[in-house]
C-alpha cells in the first residue's frame, strides 16, 4: 500500500493556469480518483473577487482540496507592512508544511503541467524516505488533451539532467534542490524548521534549504531524476502577462553581489547556529522577529485553525529600510 502524499501548489499570480495542474494531476491516478491531500496556497485569494469560485469551477468536484492564502507575512498579502506586495516564497511554502497531514510533502510551482509518471516518482520517494527532485523545463505552446500533456515546445533548461546517465536516480547536493518540483519527508523539514523566511523578497530559499539539510546530516538522502518532469510556461513565468498588476508579488534584489553575499551568510551557518535562531539580524537596526517555529505554528493550526499573526515593526533588512515606504 502506497503512502499518501501532501501535494502543495503555490502561486503569486493572477493567472496561474490552475487548469494545467488540475487536469494533469487527475491523469496520474487510476480511474482519475485523487487520493492525496491537495493544497493550493494562493496569494490572490484576497485580491481577486471570485478567485475561490474560479478554482472550484476548474476542479468541478473531481477531487478534494484546500484553497487558502499564505500565512501572514510582513512582505506580502492582506497583512503586509510594506506599501508594495513582495515575493515571499519561504512563508508561502511554509504554509503548506503547516497544513500538511501526511508524512511526505510535494511542492509544485504555478504555471505547471505534470508529465506522465510524475506522481509515481514522488510516491517512490515517500516509500524510500528520501528528499527527491524532479526535472523542469521552461516551455511554450502548451497543449493539454484528455488530462495529459499533448504537446509543447521545450528548451531543456534543467542542466542537472545532463549528469544523469540512464534512468536511475542521480545523487545530488543541497545546492541542486530546486523548488518547483520537489518532495521531502516531513521529518527532514521539521529538523531544519522549514524554509528560511529571511529570504523573503530575495529568492534562493530552495537552494538554501538544501544546504541546511546537508548541514543537518541528510546528504545521503538527496536524489534527482530527469524523468519526473513538470513543464512551466516561460513567458508567463517571467510575468509578461501580469507586468502592470499592482498585486503581483514583486521580486526585489539589490545587486547580485549584495544578494549573494547575504545568502552566503546563511549558507555558512552551522547547524547549531540555525537551531538557535533562523534569522540574521543586523545589530544597527531594529528588525521584526521573523523567526518561524514550524512545530509551534503546526500546533496552533491543528488546535485553532489559525496562523500566527505578523508582529509590529518599523525597520527590516540590512539597510534598515522603512517597511511602510517600500
Amino acid at each position: 500500500m502506497h503512502k499518501n502524499l501532501t501535494i502543495v501548489y503555490i502561486t503569486f499570480r493572477r493567472e496561474p493556469m490552475f487548469q494545467w495542474f488540475a487536469e494533469t494531476l487527475i491523469s496520474q491516478y487510476p480511474d482519475g480518483v485523487v487520493t492525496d491531500q491537495i493544497i493550493f496556497i494562493d496569494s490572490f485569494i484576497h485580491n481577486e473577487e471570485g478567485r475561490i469560485e474560479k478554482l472550484a469551477k476548474i476542479v468541478n468536484g473531481r477531487f478534494s482540496y484546500t484553497h487558502t492564502p499564505p500565512k501572514p507575512s510582513v512582505w506580502r498579502g492582506k497583512y503586509r507592512k510594506t506599501k508594495s506586495n513582495f515575493w515571499d516564497a519561504s512563508a508561502t511554502r511554509n504554509t503548506g508544511i503547516v497544513l500538511a497531514e501526511n508524512e511526505h510533502i510535494v511542492f509544485v510551482d504555478d504555471l505547471s503541467a505534470l508529465a506522465d509518471g510524475w506522481l509515481n516518482y514522488h510516491r517512490k520517494a515517500a516509500e524510500d524516505k528520501i528528499i527527491f527532485c524532479g526535472a523542469y523545463d521552461k516551455v511554450s505552446n502548451i497543449v493539454i488533451s484528455d488530462n495529459k500533456i499533448f504537446s509543447y515546445i521545450g528548451k531543456n533548461v534543467d542542466n542537472r539532467g545532463n549528469n544523469q546517465i540512464g534512468n536511475e536516480n542521480l545523487k545530488i547536493g543541497g545546492g541542486w534542490l530546486f523548488g518547483q518540483n520537489i518532495s521531502f519527508p516531513f521529518e527532514c523539514l521539521e529538523r531544519v524548521n522549514g524554509y528560511d523566511e529571511f529570504l523573503a523578497r530575495r529568492g534562493c530559499e530552495d537552494c538554501n534549504i538544501g544546504v541546511r539539510l546537508e548541514l543537518a546530516g541528510y546528504t545521503d538522502l538527496m536524489f534527482y531524476n530527469k524523468n519526473c518532469l513538470i513543464i512551466e510556461d516561460e513567458a508567463m513565468h517571467w510575468n509578461e502577462v501580469n507586468c502592470i498588476d499592482e498585486f503581483y508579488a514583486k521580486r526585489s534584489f539589490k545587486t547580485d553581489h549584495q544578494r549573494h553575499q547575504e545568502v552566503a551568510i546563511l549558507f555558512s551557518k552551522t547547524m547549531s547556529d540555525l537551531e538557535h535562531k533562523n534569522l540574521y539580524v543586523d545589530k544597527n537596526f531594529k528588525t521584526i522577529d521573523t523567526s518561524f517555529n514550524l512545530k509551534e505554528e503546526r500546533k496552533l493550526w491543528q488546535r485553532a485553525k489559525e496562523f500566527k499573526p505578523v508582529g509590529d515593526c518599523d525597520y527590516f533588512d540590512f539597510d534598515g529600510e522603512n517597511l511602510n515606504q517600500i
